[in-house]
This record gives C-alpha cells, sequence and structure tokens, in this order.
C-alpha cells in the first residue's frame, strides 16, 4: 500500500471525544439532544468525522468520594475516545493541595491508559 491511501485511511477514521464531569457536562449533553436537528448537536462537528461523548454526573467530585468520576472509568473505556476532556472546577478540588490533584489526574490517566491496553 502506498503512503497517499495509508494518509487517506487515517483522515476518514471516526474520531471519538468523551467530554467528563459534573452537572455542565449533563447539561451540556441535554443541549445537544434537545438541539438534534441544529448545529448545536454533536457540538457543530460532521458526525461523519467526530462524535461527541458527555459523561456527565449530577454534583460529580473528581476526587475519591461517592460521585468521584473515576467511577466513569468502565464507561470512558468501552467508549474508547481518542480524546478525553474532563471538566474540573474549582468546588470539585474542595481542599485539597495541588500536589494531591495532580496525584489524582495522574492516577486516572494511568487508569485509562492502563485500561485500554487491556480491552
Amino acid at each position: 500500500m502506498d503512503s497517499s491511501n495509508s494518509n487517506q485511511s487515517s483522515f476518514s477514521r471516526l474520531v471519538h471525544i468523551c467530554i467528563v464531569g459534573h452537572s455542565y457536562v449533563m447539561s451540556l449533553r441535554e443541549f445537544m439532544c434537545r438541539h438534534h436537528s441544529e448545529q448545536y448537536h454533536n457540538l457543530g462537528f460532521d458526525r461523519s468525522r467526530v462524535v461527541i461523548h458527555c459523561l456527565g454526573v449530577g454534583s460529580a467530585t473528581d476526587l475519591p468520594g461517592d460521585k468521584c468520576i473515576l467511577h466513569q472509568l468502565s464507561e470512558i473505556i468501552h467508549i474508547q475516545p481518542d480524546i478525553v476532556y474532563v471538566h474540573v472546577g474549582e468546588n470539585d478540588l474542595r481542599s485539597f493541595t495541588v500536589s494531591f490533584c495532580s496525584f489524582q489526574y495522574a492516577l486516572m490517566l494511568g487508569n485509562l491508559f492502563c485500561l485500554s491496553t487491556v480491552t
């Protein structure tokens, strides 16, 4: 196969983007569904090239607890996204230190990487 065919096939591959977070992401998903036939569905991206997935949990936190976004790892892995965008609000961080928060995000990224290479 020559390189021009290889480049063309890589551009035709569907890109999956996963937006993860709290109630703002839930609201975004609802907005996209309400405006399904308008330009806001799929955030205006051509669905034959890009698919946006919104995984939002009301009152979610980005750190350990009952509503931690880490509990969404299995859903994220199932989607197999090319890009994961984590929406973080300052209220999600509560009173933790920057180094603790950084460690938690590194742990989440490590889990995503490990789980995605297994499946």
